[in-house]
Formats: structure tokens, sequence, C-alpha cells
């Protein structure tokens, strides 16, 4: 993957084929997840970042800072499921968030990171070093 891969725009038609071919295997819900995780994306860009850049919060500290953020929430899930395995009850609500949306706020994370890689942004770029 490399940065002019990822910044030209998705046709329609491309997206509509990965749609059907993930239909045509029985995997409906991948396009359902992806599409929840892109209206996640959207709406936390807009809580926390720039009017003009949804990423703004994010590319001071760089991908190293979104993957302290990344360890917050693998902390947060595994903090929620020892908590089940102590009480046996299914309680998922983490501070006013579902672990669904902890684990789609990871999912975007990744995300951004490839992103940022991918930009060169604060520290170094997503490309494996040549020998």
């Amino acid at each position: 993957m490399t940065i002019e891969e990822v910044d030209k725009p998705v046709s329609d038609d491309d997206w509509l084929a990965v749609k059907h071919q993930l239909e045509k295997m029985g995997r409906f819900w991948v396009v359902q997840i992806v599409l929840h995780l892109l209206r996640l994306m959207i709406q936390k860009g807009g809580d926390y970042g720039d009017r003009n850049d949804s990423l703004s919060n994010l590319t001071p500290d760089g991908w190293p800072g979104v993957l302290v953020r990344m360890r917050d929430k693998t902390f947060r899930v595994f903090n929620a499921f020892d908590r089940f395995k102590r009480s046996g009850k299914i309680n998922f609500e983490v501070v006013e968030e579902t672990i669904c949306e902890t684990l789609g706020d990871l999912a975007n994370y990744a995300i951004i990171v490839i992103h940022l890689m991918l930009q060169g942004v604060r520290g170094g770029w997503f490309e494996p070093d040549e020998e």
C-alpha cells in the first residue's frame, strides 16, 4: 500500500464491487461493520478534531501518539473482560461507551496509524527497510 493508492478517491464501482463480493461470500456483516466504523470515525473526528482537519488532535504526536491511545483502549477492553470473568455478568459498558464502540475506536485508530505512517507524519514511513 502506498500513499498514492490511498490518496485517490474510491469510485462507486470499486465500492460496489467489494460490497458485492462480500455479500456473495455471505459476509454482509463486514459491510455493516465497515459502515458503522466509517460513521464512528466521522462522528469522533467532528467531536475531537478541527472542522477542517478531523485528525488535528492526533497529528501533533504522530502515529506513536495514536498507538498510545490504542493501548489505552486495549486496556479498557481487557479490564471489561476481567470484570466479566470475575462476576460472570456480561456488562461491557465502560465509561459511557460500549465495548463495541471501544473496539470500533481501535479499528479506526489502526486505519489512522496506517494513514499517518503512509504520509510520513512524525515517526517515519510505513515502508519496510530496504536491504
